[in-house]
């Protein structure tokens, strides 16, 4: 703690008083607590900071703790000069994953009670606590998984209607090769039956000479036969 004596005692307003430019409060990895980060000036370990932790109005329920007082020196994790303080508020009743909370930065004056930290630079002495949910997904790592599910169905759109042309095409070349097939074999039968309409003139011409032959053998073998029956005739 700073001890002031002497003058400076009286004095309302000292050199040395804390001043806030921004301050940070997050989830940290482990989600076991929040990280907070202050900067600014005069951040000196006199026991005169505090870190209050609020519980947002909307998110209270009823006998719920709406606001906890920590010292800076007791949840403090760096704090090697006075413009940056890095600290971690555990888990605790009232800072639970899920609540909708608030951090600010308190001063304390010479009566004792604890008021604001001034500000500087059109700085700020609160923040709201981000990425301290119950496991629910940021918006960050939301908008990754829209857009990865936006990348497969286009690629698996993609894949399908390869798949689609591909089946088309090898169909297509399937009817091709059948109507082919069906018109060459057409164009067979067509050609045999040609082919056995042209003999078959053939086979009735032969026939038709095999016949005639034989009918003339046969006249001729019957006039010799008659021949020879009038000569025996003559003979008697």
């Amino acid at each position: 703690y700073c001890i002031i004596s002497g003058s400076l005692n009286n004095e309302k307003t000292l050199l040395f008083t804390p001043e806030i430019q921004s301050i940070t409060a997050k989830g940290n990895k482990d989600k076991t607590g929040i990280d907070v980060e202050l900067k600014g000036k005069s951040l000196f370990k006199c026991g005169k900071l505090f870190l209050i932790v609020s519980l947002k109005l909307q998110s209270a329920k009823n006998n719920d703790i709406t606001s906890k007082e920590y010292p800076l020196e007791d949840v403090a994790q760096t704090w090697d000069d006075e413009e940056t303080v890095l600290a971690t508020i555990q888990e605790d009743d009232l800072v639970k994953k899920g609540a909708k909370l608030s951090v600010s930065v308190r001063a304390e004056i010479k009566d004792g009670s604890h008021q604001d930290a001034e500000i500087i630079g059109g700085g700020k002495n609160t923040a709201d606590v981000e990425g301290f949910g119950k496991g629910g997904v940021t918006t960050t790592v939301l908008i990754i998984i829209i857009v990865v599910v936006v990348v497969v169905v286009l690629v698996l759109v993609i894949v399908l209607i390869i798949v689609c042309i591909y089946c088309m095409h090898k169909r297509s070349k399937v009817e091709k090769d059948e109507s082919n097939y069906q018109a060459a074999g057409r164009s067979n039968v067509i050609e045999s039956n040609n082919w056995d309409n042209a003999e078959q003139p053939k086979k009735k011409e032969h026939s038709s000479k095999h016949h005639y032959k034989h009918g003339q053998k046969h006249h001729k073998k019957h006039k010799k036969d008659k021949e020879m029956g009038i000569q025996k005739e003559n003979k008697w």
